[in-house]
């Protein structure tokens, strides 16, 4: 009897080795091959670059892809709407978090190995790992909502500033490409990582790859989802197109883009009161049962020695 349950428990510390390597070889696969291209998708790419070289006009296309010579943007699928349009960013954060399920998983097997001895039966290892699966999935979604946010913070912080920018050139003389060029420049040389200059250099890219400008900003406007950008980059456009004096509509773009971040404050000001209620509760809570925890133990005390005395 004693030979077979220990037969049993070695088994079952065998099966959760087993489980536990295939976790390690599951999360090393996620991390060196999940990110490499398949063959069909190179194909295409090459195929799409030389259909752009061909016909640089054809580039505005439906698709989220755009090749400017040996660059390219994809802002398609969920890393587009993060901001991630360059493919080593993009491969890069999309690996990092497609990381967080597998060391939930790891982590709360090796928290299980703490507590509880490696001879448990292997159910126990699986059922923790499944919830250190859940628990880095939320964590990865979590990533991808704080990515975002940030992301569009940022554009909407950086959006009024280089209008503003915009603005000063034009007033200085130049045209409205000419100014551009200069603040790009000083981009170069200086960066200030502003995703809405990062826009615009995709933009003289495909105008400097032969794209009208009033198409490219058009192109690129329209594969973002910040609809502020995409407001900007049509009035951009129009106001290229149609000439003329170009510095009031411009400073009134510049105007209504610093009143639209500014009522976007005022909106994520007015929700904080709203934010605090949950934790303000819980506090004023746990302060009210500090309070009342020491009378009612004094009257606990009072009744037990009082029942006490009666018997």
């Amino acid at each position: 009897m004693s030979a077979a349950v220990s037969d049993s428990l070695s088994l079952d510390a065998l099966l959760t080795l087993i489980f536990v390597c295939v976790l390690c070889s599951a999360a090393a696969w996620q991390y060196f091959f999940s990110a490499r291209r398949t063959q069909s998708a190179v194909a295409d790419e090459l195929l799409a670059e030389e259909q752009a070289s061909k016909n640089p006009a054809a580039e505005g296309d439906e698709e989220s892809l755009l090749h400017v010579g040996k660059n390219q943007f994809d802002f398609s699928g969920e890393a587009g709407t993060l901001g991630l349009y360059r493919p080593a960013l993009r491969i890069a954060f999309l690996r990092r978090i497609g990381m967080y399920p597998w060391f939930g998983a790891l982590i709360a097997c090796i928290l299980r190995f703490l507590v509880i001895p490696i001879t448990a039966p292997v159910s126990a290892t699986v059922a923790v790992a499944i919830v250190g699966l859940a628990i880095g999935y939320l964590v990865r979604e979590a990533a991808k909502r704080n990515q975002a946010s940030l992301w569009e913070r940022r554009c909407l912080f950086c959006l009024p500033l280089t209008m503003e920018r915009l603005v000063m050139g034009v007033q200085a003389g130049l045209d409205l490409l000419a100014a551009l060029s200069v603040i790009l420049k000083d981009e170069e040389e200086t960066p200030t990582n502003d995703p809405i200059l990062e826009l615009l250099g995709i933009v003289m890219k495909l105008t400097e790859s032969g794209l009208p400008f009033e198409h490219a900003l058009r192109e690129v406007g329209q594969r973002v989802r910040i609809t502020s950008i995409r407001h900007v980059f049509t009035h951009l456009a129009i106001a290229h197109r149609e000439g003329g004096e170009l510095v009031m509509p411009l400073k009134e773009l510049s105007d209504a883009t610093q009143t639209m971040y500014q009522e976007t404050i005022e909106e994520e000001i007015a929700k904080l009161p709203v934010k605090a209620t949950l934790p303000l509760l819980c506090t004023f809570a746990g302060l009210i049962i500090c309070f009342i925890t020491s009378p009612l133990i004094q009257v606990i005390m009072m009744t037990a020695d009082a029942s006490s005395n009666l018997k």
